[in-house]
């Protein structure tokens, strides 16, 4: 008797510690609204100005939005391997997802709007009333 309820016990355990951990939806859905209005500033878009290139010579704010997709990934990664830091991980991805934002608009408001040319075609170029929509959010 005290080994079957040994092996039930053994197989109780193993199967809680492969249970995935659900992130929170609302989260999620806060993150991706983030860079859909990072998207609409044209956050992926821009070119870094001189002497401000991050990784690979690209805008910091396209960095740290390719960062935020990768965190993202891992934390859903995680989450489906039943890790509860993965919201921790969700939490950095939309604060890097804001920063792109905020090193987009700062851009903007510079004095400088970005050409034509710092876009890829048929891409706007960030705009203060933009920026501005998203800071009062």
């Amino acid at each position: 008797m005290s080994t079957t309820v040994l092996l039930m016990a053994v197989v109780a355990v193993g199967t809680v510690g492969c249970a995935s951990v659900p992130l929170p939806a609302d989260q999620i859905a806060q993150y991706e609204a983030t860079v859909d209005q990072a998207r609409a500033i044209g956050a992926f878009k821009l070119q870094a100005p001189d002497g401000h290139a991050g990784p690979l010579g690209m805008s910091q704010s396209k960095a740290h939005l390719l960062l935020a997709d990768d965190e993202l990934a891992v934390a859903r990664d995680m989450a489906a391997h039943g890790d509860t830091r993965s919201a921790l991980l969700l939490a950095r991805a939309q604060s890097d997802a804001d920063l792109a934002i905020a090193l987009a608009c700062e851009q903007a408001g510079r004095g400088r709007e970005p050409s034509s040319s710092d876009l890829q075609p048929g891409r706007h170029t960030p705009t203060l009333a933009l920026c501005n929509t998203w800071r009062s959010r």
